[in-house]
């Protein structure tokens, strides 16, 4: 029986699994058959050395502090580590148990929140289950859809197998004795085929290249499996012990709260895990960065996150003036190496990047810091959006501007990116530049840590000169 389904349109990319082959079917005429025999025994040993390689490598690569007894988690790092060895192309969906439909993530959240966190968490969750990850995001949420953008275009029909849903698995926290539930693994043996009609880009199509499409005839045999609204927030958002978060929400349990870390640690395993989905999966498109290069032409630069807007749950402004004595610092840094190598051209050109989603920020800056250090400054401009009170970017605009509200975040995150060192609160914008480029996690200054963690003016020195002299 064929039933039809409306979701929304998405492109292509399947997994390729990469192979390791080695051609021993040339032979010497005149080997004898002890040599022979040798031969065959350094290829068997050769073959076992490469098992265990591959097998032991995973364990170093991701450690994550989970709650005592729940063992799933341990294979979702497992998962991440073998992750890292495919790569995604067109081709056959065999070898996979299924695709997965990253359709949502909550209705509140904006460009970072949405494609870094609850969309990195799924295709964590995509790796987890070997399923083949599928992004194409509906109108839920709401402030990165755009329909003149996102719901026109493309449009695909597809066959493929409907009745397998994500599970319900929990755990214990053993602080509380409090359960807690997220998604588990999927379930679901009463399939039948049907139809699934797709238009529009998705949303996720408009900025990076499709991670994968089902619209192979191959994945006709495998089940299509998507998670409800309350699995992905707060269930997977909050609960599940291996997702990735931006900051220590309300309502997450003490022992994943793990309040006796530091950010910087807390934050470590995290990164890591991220890092290693966001490698596999995440392909900007061209435009995203060349505009990233335009707003911040230089590969010496010290970035700067100031999230003034809405900045709320559990978070406080960081005041503008609290950024300075670190700018000075990374000016006073820059200005020296060119002292010390005039004929270095690399070093001679830097800049401080600013990515803000105040007016009121730029405002201070440019009324106050040093004439110098503004000189050096980059950021957005020309018509961009910013808040000149505590209403969020996102919340000012209609739904045909949030697509240039995505653009405007992507390209920060770009842009920041590309800097040694940053200085930022907490955000999903300052984790998903951590994401990208992981070596920020010991070149960076979270003023929103306790005080006794935040990396002093005089260690930021000393991080500034290590990095400089390796």
């Amino acid at each position: 029986m064929n039933r039809k389904y409306s979701a929304g349109a998405s492109y292509r990319k399947k997994d390729s699994r990469q192979v390791l082959s080695t051609d021993l079917s040339r032979s010497n005429p005149d080997r004898t058959k002890p040599i022979q025999y040798k031969t065959k025994l350094l290829f068997v040993g050769g073959l076992l050395v490469l098992v265990l390689l591959q097998f032991s490598w995973k364990f170093f690569l991701l450690e994550s502090p989970v709650p005592p007894g729940y063992h799933e988690a341990a294979a979702v790092l497992d998962g991440n580590a073998t992750a890292t060895t495919r790569t995604t192309t067109i081709g056959s969906c065999s070898g996979y148990d299924g695709v997965l439909h990253i359709a949502s993530g909550d209705q509140e959240g904006a460009a970072g929140t949405i494609f870094f966190l609850f969309v990195v968490n799924q295709l964590i969750y995509a790796d987890m289950y070997n399923l083949l990850p599928w992004v194409h995001l509906n109108n839920v949420s709401k402030y990165v859809y755009d329909d003149k953008v996102h719901g026109t275009g493309q449009t695909a029909e597809f066959e493929i197998l409907c009745g397998k849903t994500a599970s319900w698995a929990s755990f214990t926290d053993p602080i509380t004795n409090n359960q807690h539930q997220f998604p588990g693994m999927p379930q679901g043996t009463n399939l039948s085929s049907c139809r699934i009609y797709v238009e529009g880009n998705g949303v996720w199509n408009s900025y990076f290249e499709p991670v994968f499409s089902p619209t192979d005839p191959s994945c006709a045999s495998l089940p299509l499996i998507r998670m409800t609204y309350s699995q992905i927030i707060p269930s997977l958002h909050v609960f599940a012990p291996w997702s990735v978060r931006s900051w220590r929400y309300g309502g997450l349990p003490p022992s994943l709260r793990q309040l006796d870390k530091s950010y910087q640690e807390w934050f470590a395993p995290m990164r890591r895990r991220a890092h290693s989905i966001v490698k596999k999966y995440f392909r900007f498109l061209p435009y995203l960065h060349e505009r990233a290069v335009e707003y911040n032409p230089h590969s010496q630069c010290l970035a700067l996150h100031i999230r003034h807007s809405d900045k709320a749950n559990r978070r406080k402004r960081i005041p503008v003036p609290r950024f300075l004595p670190y700018v000075e610092a990374y000016y006073n840094h820059q200005m020296q190496q060119r002292r010390d190598h005039p004929k270095n051209d690399i070093l001679r050109s830097f800049s401080i990047y600013l990515a803000t989603d105040s007016s009121t920020v730029i405002d201070m800056i440019q009324e106050t810091w040093p004439k110098e250090i503004q000189s050096v400054l980059q950021w957005q401009k020309g018509n961009v959006l910013r808040s000149s009170n505590t209403t969020a970017v996102f919340q000012l605009v209609g739904g045909n501007r949030h697509h240039d509200g995505n653009v405007q975040v992507l390209t920060d995150i770009l842009a920041m990116s590309r800097c040694q060192y940053i200085v930022h609160g907490l955000s999903a914008v300052s984790e998903a530049v951590h994401y990208l480029n992981p070596l920020l996690h010991n070149q960076s200054v979270n003023l929103d840590d306790r005080k006794k963690d935040i990396v002093s003016v005089e260690q930021f020195r000393i991080i500034m000169d290590r990095v400089t002299n390796q």
